[in-house]
């Protein structure tokens, strides 16, 4: 393919207009005066929040469901999403370097596209790539994040993200209702590289509504030294072009009414918007004699949301919708091609809407229905792209049972795809009817042991990317097609002042019509076709300890490692045949020790990356060696009346200075050290 180290990043990102770069961008001073004067904020947990769904019977320490609250994101103090949730199981991250770096994900050997991201109940769509960089979310106001990977544990979320392989909720600090009348939050950190963050917010409210803002600023210049490996030698320098500033700001409210509490009667009115800017340097791969590259890549994105929601004793409702606007402009200024520069503006708008609804027909069954559209549209300056548009719905019908002893549950998705560019005359159409099941056993059955059975299939769309970028894109694609089956069980056990949860998973995954680039008359041109075939075959095991030495002094140890076979099954006389597929490791794991002694708490995480290779080919030269990075962080806290709270954290991150990287030949910072310090006041 031409230009490799180039191509990933203008195939996979989008832009914004020539001539706008990060100093232009409303945020970066806006953010700087809104801090200012914003010095008293501070940072404190919802104590009252009501849960807008269906709780699955059954043992509710631990799920089915990875979930991280807001303890779990200040111990790890991670760069962004995807640096949270490279401490998951069956997730195998991709970084492309660190702080500001590009990150996907791959769970359960299934591509990033099979995983829809959720905002506060609202889903966050790109149909020109499919996929979410999940490094460009912080996590500063999150609350909450659940990762499902079989069916959801909330039947009132889009139906459209019930049918995806996983998802990954957000619950934002904008958009929770509290207890108290008044909550501010504020974080500043220092770190090496020039990292520079500071984030501020504050909320009014009291049981029966709130309003919120809170915005983020933050910069690094991603200057890190590095030693890579090239055959028997090693280069050694120091990144280039890594510069970053992102900045964010984010409102939220909301209106709760009580019409009966005997009968369980509320109405939830809410609304959150969010506008995120970044302006970062594309260090690219480092190559052999050649450590260098000029591009940029400048993105700006907006969405708002609103849904109401009402909870009844028998029936429960939401209706939603929200609009989502995603600009990217990919800058390389030194290009060689006729221009001397390549400079691509993409635009990519989404609208949806929706409704989720629950009727429970007796004491054991209840009826589930949903249904959402969502119209999206790409614009460009590229006159070889076309103007792409696509209507994608989705209804849901389902029945669950539930006694004392088990719960059953069966759901049917239609899904509706049109796809159409007119100034390419293209037009297609595709239908999909897929089922879900799952059986759990509940707790009358058993207090200690839960076990549960699913299964699904589900579809992933085309990208824009692939149908239409060019020379590469095919326009005739079909969708994805993927059937996941999952066995599992969780203990869990309070032994005096221990508590001790285990889950254990198997799993196996069979991709059809899988989409894969495949190359044409050389190997500088490719194209993209339906001919991939992908079976997984995994193993999850995680478990959580908590001991309680006295009122003071308590422990806390979270572990998990995966074990899978992601097998390229497409042709058996293709030298990938039953090969690894790229950059898919079999082994990893990660687990996170916590001690706290009085005011003093420490924290120690191990994340390994088994062996994994860069080319769907399993040969020595593919091979990408596996590593450990260690990171340790210590927080001293202080609380004064009650209300006012202090946290200090100073932290050490890749303890060992390991030389490692995600992606062949994009490298990661070695040893680095942050300082954070936390006020709240509630």
């Amino acid at each position: 393919m031409s230009n490799q180290q180039k191509y990933p990043v203008s195939f996979f990102f989008v832009k914004r207009r020539a001539g706008v770069c990060s100093n232009s961008y409303f945020g970066v001073n806006g953010i700087f005066l809104f801090f200012v004067l914003l010095t008293s904020t501070a940072y404190a947990q919802d104590t009252t929040k009501v849960f807008e769904g269906v709780t699955i019977r059954g043992i509710q320490e631990f799920t089915q469901e990875t979930k991280y609250i807001k303890e779990d994101i200040e111990k790890l103090a991670p760069y962004d999403l995807g640096h949270l949730l490279q401490n998951s199981s069956g997730i195998a991250l991709r970084d492309y370097g660190g702080l500001g770096g590009m990150k996907t994900l791959s769970i359960r050997g299934l591509g990033g596209e099979h995983t829809k991201l959720l905002v506060n109940g609202q889903t966050v769509t790109n149909a020109q790539n499919g996929q979410t960089d999940y490094g460009l979310i912080q996590v500063d106001n999150v609350e909450s994040v659940d990762v499902s990977m079989g069916l959801n544990h909330s039947s009132l979320i889009p139906a459209s993200a019930q049918a995806m392989g996983s998802t990954i909720e957000i619950t934002t600090f904008e958009n929770t209702f509290s207890s108290h009348k008044h909550q501010v939050r504020t974080s500043s950190t220092i770190g090496s590289f020039g990292q520079h963050e500071l984030y501020g917010g504050y909320k009014n409210a009291n049981k029966n509504y709130f309003v919120s803002i809170s915005g983020k600023y933050r910069e690094a210049k991603g200057n890190y030294e590095y030693r890579i490996p090239f055959g028997d030698h090693f280069m050694e320098g120091t990144r280039r072009n890594n510069e970053l500033q992102e900045s964010f700001i984010a409102f939220g409210a909301g209106l709760k009414t009580v019409v009966d509490t005997i009968k369980q009667r509320y109405h939830f009115l809410k609304i959150n918007t969010q506008v995120t800017t970044s302006s970062k340097q594309l260090p690219g791969a480092v190559i052999l004699y050649s450590d260098f590259s000029d591009e940029s890549l400048h993105t700006y994105s907006y969405r708002i949301g609103t849904d109401y929601t009402m909870l009844h004793k028998k029936f429960k409702a939401r209706l939603f919708g929200g609009y989502n606007q995603h600009e990217v402009r990919y800058l390389d200024p030194t290009y060689f091609n006729q221009a001397g520069l390549i400079d691509n503006y993409y635009k990519n708008l989404s609208t949806q809407a929706g409704g989720s609804f629950n009727y429970l027909l007796n004491k054991q069954f209840t009826l589930q229905v949903g249904t959402d559209t969502e119209k999206s549209f790409l614009y460009s300056n590229r006159a070889d792209f076309g103007v792409p548009e696509r209507l994608f719905s989705t209804t849901m019908i389902g029945l669950s049972h539930q006694n004392n002893y088990i719960e059953t549950s069966a759901k049917i998705f239609h899904q509706y795809l049109h796809d159409e560019n007119r100034l390419i005359n293209h037009s297609n159409t595709f239908q999909r009817w897929n089922p879900q099941f799952q059986i759990i056993t509940a707790e009358k059955l058993s207090k200690t042991f839960s076990f549960y059975t699913w299964a699904k299939k589900t579809m992933r769309a085309p990208s824009f990317n692939e149908m239409y970028y060019s020379q590469i894109g095919n326009t005739s694609l079909i969708p994805e097609d993927s059937w996941q089956f999952n066995l599992g069980a969780v203990f869990n056990k309070r032994i005096r002042s221990t508590q001790f949860n285990v889950k254990l998973n198997g799993y196996y995954n069979q991709v059809t019509n899988k989409i894969i680039a495949v190359p044409t008359q050389n190997l500088f041109i490719w194209s993209i076709a339906n001919i991939g075939e992908v079976e997984v075959k995994g193993i999850d095991f995680e478990t959580q300890l908590h001991h309680e030495f006295n009122i003071s002094t308590q422990i806390k140890w979270r572990a998990n490692v995966t074990y899978q076979e992601v097998m390229d099954i497409s042709d058996e006389n293709s030298p990938t045949y039953r090969h690894q597929i790229i950059y898919t490791p079999k082994w990893n794991s990660s687990n996170t020790l916590s001690l706290y002694i009085k005011d003093f708490s420490f924290h120690q995480t191990t994340n390994f990356v088994g062996e994994r290779y860069s080319l769907n080919q399993n040969i020595p030269s593919n091979r990408l060696d596996p590593f450990v990075v260690l990171d340790a962080s210590l927080e001293y806290r202080i609380a004064l009346k009650k209300s006012h709270k202090f946290k200090l954290q100073l932290g050490i991150r890749n303890i060992a200075n390991s030389s490692y990287s995600y992606i062949r030949n994009f490298v990661m910072p070695g040893r680095n050290y942050f300082i954070k310090l936390t006020y709240a006041l509630h």
